[in-house]
């Protein structure tokens, strides 16, 4: 796809106009240094089409009117003095020419060399970079993965806490129970060994006095045998209470130790989390300082790739001014080939009107 021209043809009028108003010759160059953009070769070719549309008027005074003038060959020492002189300018501008393709290739080398290296030397930064950060993230899964195993056994911990706390405290209102029935037994008990206290105190006032019945003696130890019975029936309940008493402290106790057993399991759950959680922190915070390396990267990146964009763009001035060098030297040799010319043909005229002046 062919490329905008840098410039405009009223650019070129304008130019073209001030040179003839100036007298001046009106050439690629001429026209390139009023422009300030285009190829001299363009700016002339679209000069010569805007002459032969007549959008350009040419007037007398700015007009290059090639004179005849009779040719007349050089003498020959002034031959010969210009064949030096054109053999030293055409190897002065060689010398010239190579000089500065030799200067801008090396600085273009050197700048490509040295934003390749920056471009390389970025890429690598932001691969070690991209590849720790990997490693990063993958430590905070498996951080989290932990994290979600501490809760999870955490929440089974607390369920089976609540569940023996629960158990707990049936087990306390079923000893507060048998402690009431405890003290009820223990209070009629008393009441009977009083009533028993009684009795004997009765038996023995009976068995003293003489005069009482022998079948009221029977029917008192009768019903003292029976109090005996009822006492002997009420301490063997006693018996079984204070031993389901003891089972139920026993019980009591086991549950507290398991209860503390699962209190410390926790408390080490509670530390691993709280350890989880910090390195957890440390990681997200080595995270944050690896994303910070990896936008200094990438700045280092840009930069490097500005300064390489910035060396073409300077290549690119310098190929211009080369060219124009280049255009400049075209220039100069054609020139210099017609002075040759004339020089020749002001010998050769030269040399007839000294022939004819022998004749």
């Amino acid at each position: 796809m062919a490329r905008d021209r840098a410039f405009s043809d009223e650019q070129v009028i304008h130019a073209a106009n001030e040179l003839i108003i100036e007298n001046k010759a009106v050439n690629g160059t001429s026209l390139r240094n009023k422009v300030g953009a285009g190829r001299p070769s363009a700016l002339l070719s679209v000069f010569n089409e805007l002459m032969e549309r007549g959008d350009i008027e040419a007037k007398s005074s700015a007009v290059q009117v090639e004179l005849e003038v009779k040719s007349i060959a050089l003498p020959p020492e002034i031959g010969e003095l210009l064949s030096v002189v054109l053999a030293d300018v055409e190897a002065m501008i060689h010398r010239i020419n190579d000089q500065a393709h030799y200067v801008v290739e090396q600085r273009l080398n050197n700048a490509i060399a040295e934003a390749n290296k920056r471009v390389s030397e970025a890429a690598k930064r932001q691969a070690d970079v991209e590849s720790e950060m990997e490693l990063v993230f993958n430590q905070i899964e498996d951080m989290r993965d932990e994290s979600n195993d501490l809760r999870e056994a955490n929440q089974s911990f607390q369920s089976t806490i609540n569940d023996q706390n629960l158990k707990l405290s049936e087990v306390l209102k079923d000893l507060q129970t048998s402690q009431r029935d405890n003290d009820l037994l223990n209070k009629n008990i008393e009441d009977l060994e009083l009533k028993y206290k009684l009795l004997n105190g009765d038996l023995v006032a009976a068995e003293k006095d003489k005069s009482v019945e022998v079948g009221k003696n029977l029917t008192l130890s009768e019903e003292l045998a029976v109090k005996e019975q009822h006492i002997q029936n009420m301490k063997i309940s006693l018996d079984k209470a204070n031993q389901s008493k003891s089972e139920a402290l026993g019980e009591l106790k086991a549950q507290t130790k398991q209860f503390d057993s699962m209190k410390v399991s926790l408390d080490k759950a509670n530390q691993a989390k709280s350890e989880a959680l910090g390195d957890l922190k440390a990681q997200a915070k080595q995270f944050d300082s690896m994303k910070v390396s990896l936008d200094e990267a990438n700045q280092a990146k840009s930069e490097a790739l500005g300064e390489l964009k910035a060396q073409t763009k300077q290549f690119g001035s310098m190929k211009i001014s080369l060219d124009k060098a280049n255009q400049a030297k075209s220039e100069a040799l054609g020139e210099l080939k017609a002075q040759t010319k004339q020089f020749d043909l002001m010998k050769i005229s030269l040399d007839e009107a000294n022939q004819s002046k022998k004749i």
